[in-house]
């Protein structure tokens, strides 16, 4: 397994990933042209894993001054539960070490919370009763 930077000829492989990942896309932010601009804001924190030329887990990590966010942390369905979520959210984290981010922050949804063990052992806790919101500016 190889873990190298995301880059945007990487989109529709990426893409299927987190479908086959069963993640819940955005036709506005996941689309390829805002995947494009997160990958131009945060060239040094998005990656892919790879076995040869094949994508076999993806994530986006963004950074915005104070935090670091991770996105879209989808891995094959055949791959998982073989340490390729674990190297993705390593690169992240020494990303967000190497950018100076004093923390990295996710949201899990709802009909996701079967991650939820993952992201623990890894660390992360929940914090406090948050909710996730958004609103829709653009379409």
């Amino acid at each position: 397994m190889n873990i190298r930077l995301m880059k945007i000829g990487d989109y529709k492989q990426v893409v299927a990933v987190w479908k086959a990942a069963g993640l819940n896309l955005d036709p506005i932010g996941d689309s390829e042209e805002a995947v494009a601009r997160l990958l131009q804001l945060n060239p040094s924190s998005c990656f892919v894993a790879c076995m040869g030329t094949k994508i076999t887990g993806a994530v986006l990590g963004a950074f915005n001054g104070k935090r670091l966010w991770i996105y879209h942390l989808g891995v094959l369905p055949k791959f998982q539960g073989q340490g390729v979520g674990t190297a993705l959210v390593e690169a992240v984290e020494m990303a967000a070490k190497q950018l100076k981010a004093p923390k990295i922050c996710l949201g899990v949804g709802l009909s996701n919370l079967r991650v939820m063990p993952f992201y623990l052992e890894a660390g992360y806790v929940a914090e406090g009763d948050a909710i996730w919101m958004s609103k829709v500016v653009l379409k």
